[in-house]
Protein backbone atom coordinates (compact mmCIF):
# COMPACT_ATOMS: atom_id res chain seq x y z
CA UNK A 1 0.00 0.00 0.00
CA UNK A 2 1.32 3.44 -0.80
CA UNK A 3 1.93 6.00 1.93
CA UNK A 4 -0.84 8.19 0.48
CA UNK A 5 -3.42 5.39 0.64
CA UNK A 6 -2.30 4.42 4.15
CA UNK A 7 -2.47 8.05 5.29
CA UNK A 8 -5.98 8.48 3.83
CA UNK A 9 -7.22 5.28 5.49
CA UNK A 10 -5.90 6.45 8.84
CA UNK A 11 -7.52 9.87 8.49
CA UNK A 12 -10.85 8.46 7.25
CA UNK A 13 -11.48 5.21 9.16
CA UNK A 14 -14.48 3.03 8.38
CA UNK A 15 -17.40 3.79 10.71
CA UNK A 16 -17.93 1.32 13.54
CA UNK A 17 -21.43 -0.09 14.06
CA UNK A 18 -23.13 0.65 17.38
CA UNK A 19 -23.23 -2.03 20.04
CA UNK A 20 -26.65 -3.63 20.39
CA UNK A 21 -27.94 -3.38 23.96
CA UNK A 22 -28.10 -6.53 26.05
CA UNK A 23 -31.65 -7.63 26.92
CA UNK A 24 -30.94 -6.84 30.57
CA UNK A 25 -30.28 -3.19 29.66
CA UNK A 26 -33.96 -2.70 28.80
CA UNK A 27 -36.20 -2.39 31.84
CA UNK A 28 -39.34 -3.14 29.83
CA UNK A 29 -41.32 -0.28 31.34
CA UNK A 30 -41.76 1.72 28.14
CA UNK A 31 -39.09 4.35 28.74
CA UNK A 32 -38.95 7.19 26.23
CA UNK A 33 -36.48 6.78 24.77
CA UNK A 34 -35.83 3.11 25.36
CA UNK A 35 -32.27 1.83 25.02
CA UNK A 36 -33.46 0.10 21.85
CA UNK A 37 -34.82 3.39 20.45
CA UNK A 38 -31.40 4.93 21.02
CA UNK A 39 -29.74 1.89 19.43
CA UNK A 40 -31.89 1.94 16.28
CA UNK A 41 -31.29 5.68 15.87
CA UNK A 42 -27.55 4.98 16.14
CA UNK A 43 -27.90 2.21 13.53
CA UNK A 44 -29.55 4.69 11.13
CA UNK A 45 -26.73 7.19 11.65
CA UNK A 46 -24.13 4.42 11.23
CA UNK A 47 -25.70 3.21 7.97
CA UNK A 48 -25.67 6.75 6.52
CA UNK A 49 -22.07 7.29 7.65
CA UNK A 50 -21.03 3.92 6.22
CA UNK A 51 -22.66 4.68 2.88
CA UNK A 52 -20.87 8.04 2.71
CA UNK A 53 -17.57 6.42 3.72
CA UNK A 54 -17.97 3.73 1.05
CA UNK A 55 -18.65 6.40 -1.59
CA UNK A 56 -15.56 8.37 -0.54
CA UNK A 57 -13.38 5.28 -0.53
CA UNK A 58 -14.70 3.54 -3.63
CA UNK A 59 -16.08 0.60 -1.66
CA UNK A 60 -19.21 -1.30 -2.62
CA UNK A 61 -21.92 -1.81 -0.04
CA UNK A 62 -22.17 -5.37 1.21
CA UNK A 63 -25.44 -7.04 0.30
CA UNK A 64 -27.55 -8.09 3.26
Amino acid sequence: MSDEVTSHAASDPEPVPPREPEAIECCGSGCAPCVYDVYWEAVSVYEAELEAWQARNGKKAASN
